[in-house]
């Protein structure tokens, strides 16, 4: 019978914590965890109960040596090692996969790289395709109103139906004189539209009554045969604008304070024009009491627009009434001086005399005088036709009245007494009136003066 020399792997100790097999010079149980000294410490002072204790000059070191073999061992739970052979089952499924797939996930992998190399070359292409060029272009043409631009396919001002441009005379902006003009724009070149804002400044100050805006989309070209640059254009055609007028005589049409001609003859006799962008005020007159209609509306880069007004009025504008109330007062004062006809005719009863004596023989005399200085206001006034009006005013007149009462009379003495007194009398005074070839007088016809 022979022995061997072990090589310390052999499997011949025992962890007390897990009851598992160690080899001989591990240093901590494989299974748990458990270091050595830990994994020995409970069967070590178990055995060293046994031995004999030597003399008793050797129980410091030996006490001292048990003391650190018995160490407490803090017992782990056992791992499940179904959880460790799942994972590793797992994993090995992965590895074969992926060797299997491998040209696949390959072809995967490049053509991500490929697209997002694209996406972010063709992306810096569209960022640096900004429409500030094209907004500039477009709002000196609208300043300048160059009708140039204007065309069927035009960049800046498409005209698809070839509709006729309103004449540049018809389209001043006059308000817009020394201004500078911000931009504000917004694009993605990826879906191809965006818009322009166009902001005019007086100084610091914004003139936000004349900003508008201009939808833009792209037109795309091809450069190194799959990238794609971007160009700027309108999206949609210029502004329109429709005439409404109705069939009415001797009316004339302004368009921006520019004579256009009459009603039955404009100067614009198509009904639909397209326009630059701006105010365009549309303003009907009449002769005579015709009443003026005006329209304003602000022309954005592309909308349509309706230019329709109202039935023909008839009005006495305010000229027409200060001429009307001049010429009244004048007749009125002027029957006053001459107390005529027309003037209400007054009795003492109108009068309130502070010393009336309430018993008396008889009236001696009794006066009246008209004051030449009426307080009046305008109570009304209307046209009824272009040539025909009236007007009316109320009056506020003063009179004075003098009185002498005989009271009584003994033997040859008489004895009287006197009043005197002021009122004031309502008086209306109306006229006809009619137009005369002066646009701001009137003449007047069939004054009447009442009470």
């Amino acid at each position: 019978m022979g022995f061997r020399h072990g090589d310390g792997s052999e499997k011949l100790i025992n962890c007390s914590n897990c009851d598992t097999l160690m080899e001989i010079d591990a240093q901590f149980c494989v299974e748990c965890g458990t270091k050595r000294t830990q994994a020995l410490g409970s069967k070590m002072s178990a055995k060293s109960d046994e031995i004999p204790k030597p003399a008793n000059t050797q129980d410091s070191s030996i006490n001292s040596g048990s003391s650190e073999l018995t160490e407490p061992v803090r017992k782990k739970k056992p791992r499940d090692p179904k959880i460790r052979l799942a994972f590793l089952n797992f994993s090995e499924k992965l590895n074969s996969g992926l060797k299997k797939q491998a040209k696949a996930i390959y072809i995967i992998t490049a053509t991500v790289m490929l697209v997002g190399s694209y996406g972010i070359v063709q992306s810096f292409l569209f960022s640096s395709s900004s429409p500030e060029g094209f907004a500039e272009k477009y709002i000196e043409a609208v300043i300048s109103r160059d009708d140039s631009k204007v065309a069927e396919d035009s960049a800046l001002f498409p005209n698809p139906d070839n509709l006729p441009l309103i004449p540049k005379k018809y389209q001043k902006w006059d308000e817009i004189d020394g201004l500078s003009w911000k931009t504000n724009s917004e694009w993605n070149g990826w879906l191809g539209d965006g818009f322009v804002r166009f902001v005019p400044m007086d100084g610091n100050r914004i003139k936000d009554e004349f900003e508008f805006t201009l939808p833009i989309r792209a037109k795309y070209s091809t450069k190194f045969g799959i990238f794609r640059t971007v160009e700027w254009v309108a999206a949609n055609p210029m502004a329109t604008i429709d005439f409404a007028f109705k069939g009415e005589k001797n009316i004339g049409i302004q368009i921006n304070q520019v004579p256009a001609g009459s009603v039955e003859k404009p100067e614009l006799s198509q009904k639909r024009y397209v326009a630059f962008p701006g105010p365009l005020k549309t303003k009907l007159t009449g002769a005579g009491f015709t009443k003026e209609r005006e329209k304003s509306v602000f022309l954005k880069s592309s909308e349509g627009n309706i230019l329709d007004f109202p039935e023909v009025e008839y009005a006495l504008n305010t000229s027409h009434v200060s001429s009307a109330r001049t010429q009244l007062e004048s007749s009125l004062v002027s029957c006053l001086k001459r107390e005529c006809s027309d003037l209400p005719r007054l009795s003492q009863f109108d009068f309130s005399f502070y010393n009336q004596p309430s018993d008396y023989l008889y009236t001696d005399y009794f006066y009246t005088d008209w004051g030449t200085s009426p307080d009046c206001s305008v109570s009304s006034f209307r046209a009824t036709t272009a040539d025909e009006g009236y007007v009316s005013l109320d009056c506020t007149a003063y009179a004075s009245g003098s009185i002498k009462w005989i009271l009584y009379r003994i033997w040859l003495t008489t004895y009287y007494d006197t009043g005197y007194d002021t009122t004031s009398v309502s008086l209306s005074v109306s006229a006809n009136v009619s137009r005369t070839s002066n646009p701001y007088t009137v003449k007047l016809t069939n004054i009447q003066i009442s009470n």
